[in-house]
């Protein structure tokens, strides 16, 4: 099947999937997650769709104890692509022209995944918790524009797609977005952060502090006056470095805003829940 026609058939499916979780797993789910002394909760649900016959994988995540009854929930299913198993999760979007909600699909390759294990979980658990912990600690991704992927020689320019680069918690995702249906998302390879290129990681780091001080605000919304401050004190620092106000060499000076910047990142991930 090609991915329009997964889109399609996915589209149709999609009311019936999100009214299963709503009537038929919630309440179970949230009641179940009240009783739990362990935080962050993760619970997994199925469903096949009578029709396609598509399996479906309810993965619901309640960070804490006092959010039991607002669970997160991240819908995915499987298809079986030419490099093998591809994971393809679904949510509706907002389109700001319009107001209107449409169902946008990414697609995570069989590449993808290999390289995410390879290079970031590194460890032997079983592949449903890999797939798991990646959509939990991912779920505040930015998407990024083309010129991130125009770096990394493993993204070649292709007349049906354009280049797209997803920042999440753990890295960079580089892959493509389809020019006749913009609602398709395919993600080829996964780099984490240390090993992005320099002109990458200039690009991305602004954007990725903002990321995770927002996601930081969501999980600690108590702490969020402390996070704002800490985020605009590093920008302060970082327009400080780069504008010569101390005195350094251009190698120093390069040194010392990476310096500041990864301080701040690990500064603002502990107040992230994952």
């Amino acid at each position: 099947m090609s991915y329009e026609e997964i889109y399609r058939e996915i589209l149709k499916d999609f009311r019936d999937v999100k009214e299963y979780y709503d009537v038929a797993i919630k309440a179970k789910v949230c009641k179940s997650a009240q009783k739990s002394r362990v935080y962050p909760w993760r619970h997994f649900d199925f469903y096949t769709h009578p029709t396609s016959h598509n399996k479906y994988t309810y993965l619901t995540i309640i960070k804490k104890h006092a959010w039991w009854n607002n669970p997160e929930v991240t819908v995915f299913c499987e298809y079986e692509g030419k490099g093998g198993k591809e994971i393809i999760t679904m949510a509706p979007k907002k389109d700001i022209m319009t107001s209107r909600y449409k169902l946008v699909i990414s697609v995570f390759q069989a590449h993808f995944f290999k390289r995410y294990y390879e290079r970031f979980i590194k460890d032997e658990q079983t592949e449903q918790y890999k797939i798991a912990l990646f959509l939990s600690r991912n779920a505040g991704a930015l998407q990024l524009g083309s010129k991130i992927v125009s770096y990394n020689e493993q993204i070649k320019e292709d007349s049906e797609y354009y280049n797209s680069a997803l920042l999440n918690l753990d890295g960079l995702c580089l892959g493509k977005i389809s020019k006749e249906n913009p609602n398709i998302f395919i993600y080829k390879t996964f780099i984490p952060l240390d090993r992005l290129y320099q002109k990458q990681l200039e690009r991305v780091m602004h954007e990725y502090l903002g990321m995770i001080a927002i996601r930081g605000s969501e999980d600690h919304p108590h702490c969020k006056n402390t996070i704002e401050y800490i985020y605009n004190n590093s920008i302060k620092n970082f327009r400080d470095i780069l504008l010569g106000k101390y005195q350094m060499t251009d190698k120093e000076r390069i040194q010392t805003y990476i310096e500041e910047y990864n301080k701040t990142c690990d500064i603002l991930r502990k107040y992230i829940i994952v």
